[in-house]
């Protein structure tokens, strides 16, 4: 985060003077180890790594403690530098293929940052353990910290090999995200994730992509104000094309980031649509399948949707695709029967409903 920029000294609680905003919280890590933290923050937010993928923060213990344990909030690092990386999946065929025929593609991309979050949320769980915190992890909120300051492909980065530029950068980091989101959302099962950085850091990273336009976003504004942060906390789209719903800047007094929560001002459009059968033959089996995406066209994995047929409710949860399905048996009455799938808002996702028929022959 911006803050390990800046030169760390020992801090304690913040004076009256230096009280926050009402709802406003902190976000620290490895700059901050051996620091003592204000205690005057409604909310906390703990970054696992060491500053790239990979590492760790070395006091996450401490600072999760710090944060309440399972109260804290978590982010991770995120990166993509190419086949130069130690870490490069080559050879490594799930959850996309990454060939040492073809080690430079978007699969290989995607694997690393899958890897790198399933790296990360390791390190928290094994973390969860050491203090004897029961819950998971998952259940938290997670942010995914996408910075310049991370390797990344692009003419920015000379450590990144081979060099590439424009759509051939931008779409290999654009997959590196990707796979970091579908490991959190799928396999770990994370519902609470949003994105950390800047218009113009997402734009050098991943050409302003609005393939996450399902997770909200945090801006980071640089060494400013409280006053600077709560006007740019508009709640409207961000750069991911979610709400804003949080903005952090530099206290240049404490040396820390300081967050504040904005109210979401607007809404996600999704855009659900039943893509099933629309005919099947009585007492059979057959699959109920919808579909859920963004206005934009992302797809909005781990969803929860239902499924109404036939007097029966079905609740499915949605892959890395944004596709739901359900086996059924069909009814042996022969007719037409009314079906609807259906998604519940949460507080920046709108509801909608999909209808069809389904004829049993």
């Amino acid at each position: 985060m911006l803050a390990g920029l800046v030169a760390i000294a020992t801090i304690g609680a913040a004076s009256p003077a230096q009280a926050l905003e009402l709802g406003s919280g902190y976000d620290v890590s490895y700059p901050q180890c051996g620091a003592t933290l204000p205690t005057d923050g409604a909310f906390e937010i703990v970054g696992i790594n060491g500053g790239l993928v990979f590492s760790e923060n070395t006091c996450l213990d401490e600072q999760l403690t710090w944060a309440g344990g399972t109260s804290a909030q978590l982010y991770i690092n995120t990166g993509n530098l190419g086949p130069t990386s130690s870490f490069w999946p080559t050879g490594q065929n799930s959850p996309r293929v990454c060939s040492a025929e073809t080690p430079d593609s978007t699969g290989c991309a995607f694997n690393y940052g899958y890897n790198a979050a399933k790296d990360s949320y390791q390190r928290v769980q094994a973390a969860y353990t050491r203090l004897g915190l029961t819950k998971s992890p998952a259940q938290t909120t997670w942010w995914l910290d996408v910075e310049t300051s991370n390797s990344w492909r692009g003419s920015l980065w000379v450590e990144s090999t081979p060099a590439l530029t424009g759509t051939d950068s931008t779409s290999r980091n654009t997959a590196s995200v990707s796979g970091a989101v579908h490991y959190l959302q799928s396999v770990a099962k994370i519902t609470k994730l949003g994105i950390y950085s800047t218009p113009y850091q997402w734009g050098q990273i991943t050409g302003s992509s609005k393939a996450f336009s399902d997770l909200v976003s945090w801006h980071a504004l640089g060494q400013t104000d409280s006053a600077s942060a709560l006007a740019a906390c508009t709640g409207f789209s961000g750069f991911t094309g979610a709400p804003i719903v949080m903005t952090q800047y530099i206290d240049a007094d404490l040396s820390l980031d300081v967050n504040i929560r904005c109210n979401p001002a607007v809404k996600v459009i999704t855009d659900l649509r039943y893509t099933g059968r629309t005919t099947m033959r009585a007492g059979s089996y057959g699959y109920l399948i919808a579909n859920l995406k963004t206005e934009s066209g992302a797809t909005m994995a781990n969803r929860q949707v239902t499924f109404k047929f036939a007097g029966r409710s079905y609740v499915a949860t949605t892959n890395e695709l944004g596709t739901a399905s359900v086996k059924v048996k069909m009814p042996t009455t022969k007719q037409k029967y009314s079906l609807s799938v259906s998604f519940f808002s949460n507080y920046y996702l709108n509801s909608d409903v999909a209808k069809s028929t389904l004829t049993i022959y």
